[in-house]
């Protein structure tokens, strides 16, 4: 079975090409050969983002202006060998053209047996700075077999102007899977589309032994177990924020004994990471980042895939809310039981005496696996039934 998948897999950031990573691995795991569409906005393609950084680097003390500017090209240059090298060596992209505006797509070829709109969030006109219709395959053939596995629009509820612009495609899908109940909602409510099931993310339908595989045949040998994992993704922005994250990492070394170990986004981090009293790694290879997750003892993040991954490998998360998009990590933890891990205030070290119970966590998310097989077996039994007509 040929499946052509489009989704958000040029983004630099862990979650990102990790859910493409897990979309394409579920699939092939039912017997489905994927390939993944080279679609993004010009802005997010590596060529594109070096200015960008260094801009925002010009903000501020002009004393710290060299050092800044120095952050941003090294950061730049090592997000684009992190992650385009795992693009380039575990996702099958097309690699004959690049697709940035929906004109690219004119005269699209394709063997493909259907057509799929992955996670992450493909529908997100925010994030996506406007509606792009290729993500709600426009451009596919008519006639043809669509469907979304696990995407999302990124919020609750949606203008009237956008469902408008939007409804003829969500006609045209003939299955749709999203990874919030309130997308669900949504195109029950605003769509009037009454097909749509909540499948986890991709990330989670991959089950730990799968990932430690992956893990082990990237890393080798083996690594340092039992320390604090410090995985902070949203206070980048906010210095004071950053500052009591990292105290509070301080304090539950001190209480438990163990190291602190930061991924570091940027190598203005990494400095600052030594004089927080932890180990600081920038921008790991993203099978190294799994493994972090999986030899901690406790995760400190602010991040949904922090803290799915961290379930998921059964290494206690400490979750701290960010100011914005708190609904997902917020969704997880009540899915399986484990809202006790959400620490309120820095002051909260009885978190130590709230330990996860793993067994629970572990039959629930094999459970959400074994639906999402079956939604998906579902659909393929459709697309060969279609090919016969």
């Amino acid at each position: 079975m040929k499946i052509d998948l489009i989704t958000l897999q040029a983004v630099n950031n862990y979650g990102s090409v990790l859910q493409a990573f897990a979309t394409q691995e579920f699939f092939r795991q039912h017997d489905c050969d994927v390939r993944i569409i080279n679609y993004a906005r010009k802005d997010l393609y590596d060529d594109s983002r070096l200015w960008p950084s260094v801009r925002n680097s010009l903000r501020g003390s002009i004393l710290k202006l060299p050092l800044r500017i120095a952050d941003a090209v090294l950061r730049h240059f090592k997000r684009k060998k992190t992650y385009g090298r795992f693009r380039n060596e575990y996702l099958n992209i097309t690699k004959d053209k690049q697709y940035i505006a929906a004109k690219d797509f004119e005269g699209y070829e394709s063997d493909a047996d259907a057509f799929c709109t992955g996670s992450d969030q493909v529908w997100n006109s925010f994030w996506n700075r406007g509606i792009l219709p290729p993500f709600y395959l426009s451009f596919v053939p008519e006639g043809s077999y669509k469907f979304a596995f696990s995407a999302s629009f990124g919020k609750t509820e949606i203008s009237p102007e956008e469902v408008q612009e939007t409804q003829k495609y969500i006609d045209d899908y003939r299955h749709i899977s999203v990874r919030e109940d309130s997308a669900v909602k949504i195109l029950n409510e605003q769509y009037n589309y009454h097909r749509a099931v909540h499948i986890q993310d991709p990330t989670l339908c991959i089950n730990p032994e799968t990932w430690r595989k992956y893990v082990k045949h990237a890393m080798g040998g083996g690594v340092q177990k039992d320390y604090i994992l410090i995985y902070q993704i949203y206070g980048f922005r906010d210095k004071e924020s950053e500052r009591k994250f990292y105290k509070y990492a301080q304090e539950l070394s001190k209480k438990t004994g163990l190291k602190i170990i930061s991924v570091c986004t940027g190598y203005g981090k990494w400095v600052k990471s030594y004089f927080r009293r932890s180990k600081g790694i920038v921008l790991p290879d993203v099978f190294r980042f799994i493994s972090l997750i999986d030899n901690a003892r406790y995760v400190l993040t602010d991040s949904f895939h922090g803290t799915a991954f961290s379930l998921n490998l059964n290494t206690e998360p400490i979750c701290i809310y960010p100011q914005r998009f708190t609904t997902r990590i917020e969704s997880i933890l009540r899915l399986t039981k484990t809202l006790h891990r959400h620490v309120q205030s820095y002051d909260d070290f009885d978190i130590l005496s709230r330990p996860v119970n793993f067994d629970e966590v572990n039959h629930i998310l094999n459970a959400e696996r074994e639906k999402a097989s079956d939604w998906l077996e579902m659909i393929l039994s459709e697309i060969r039934e279609h090919k016969m007509h």
